[in-house]
């Protein structure tokens, strides 16, 4: 009789926590879409480095802002096999700043460009649960607005000239290809997923001529924070 009153415990004991963990499973099951939004930083600087701060045979001198804020909207859409696919619209701002001296005069110029990332990623869940790590990898899309440019001018009094666009501006487009990693917390009506991604775009946005001392840098490793609903 004890062995058969401690055989019905063990399996009271498993049927509670069979039960337990189906209610929980159920709790953080995926929704078919999710939308939310995403921050974060960009880890490293946009610009070339080799380039900051020296000065080209040209006689010009390059610096940067490095506005490392990234903020935007996104939409998964959960399919079978703990895959998803993830659409971002990320938004950046870049700023720089170009000093020449041309003769006995030296003209100071700020630049300004409005960037946006269209990231379409297949995300791939390693296992279900409150607590999911997970894989991303897909095509990237950079779009760099022609911004404007602002000169001041300093021989004897300063002045300021008129706006235009980016001068070292080469190409608005580039593609490129991101891969990264994280894990996913929360329940089913709320998933925040702290992650790191890295892109590799496949060519400048931003260079310098004639020498090309100061150039986009191709290499990008971003920290980035979703919250889904």
């Amino acid at each position: 009789m004890r062995n058969i009153f401690t055989i019905h415990r063990i399996f009271a004991v498993a049927v509670c926590t069979l039960s337990a963990a189906g209610a929980l499973n159920a709790q953080t099951e995926e929704r078919p879409v999710s939308v939310g939004v995403i921050g974060g930083v960009g880890l490293n600087d946009p610009f070339d480095s080799r380039s900051v701060d020296i000065l080209t045979p040209s006689n010009i001198r390059y610096s940067f802002s490095n506005h490392r804020y990234i903020v935007g909207p996104m939409v998964q859409v959960n399919l079978p096999w703990h895959l998803g696919l993830e659409v971002d619209a990320l938004y950046r701002r870049y700023s720089y700043t170009s000093d020449a001296a041309p003769f006995d005069s030296i003209v100071t110029t700020r630049t300004s460009s409005n960037t946006w990332e269209f990231p379409l990623l297949l995300k791939y869940r390693v296992f279900g649960g409150p607590l999911s790590p997970f894989l991303v990898a897909g095509p990237n899309f950079r779009y760099v607005s022609e911004g404007e440019r602002t000169s001041s001018v300093l021989s004897g009094d300063p002045n300021t000239g008129p706006n235009s666009v980016a001068r070292e501006l080469k190409n608005s487009f580039a593609p490129g290809f991101s891969i990264g990693g994280g894990v996913s917390l929360g329940a089913k009506s709320l998933k925040i997923e702290p992650q790191f991604r890295y892109t590799r775009w496949g060519w400048e946005n931003f260079a310098s001529n004639p020498t090309g001392f100061f150039k986009s840098n191709q290499n990008q490793v971003d920290f980035l924070l979703n919250v889904r609903f």
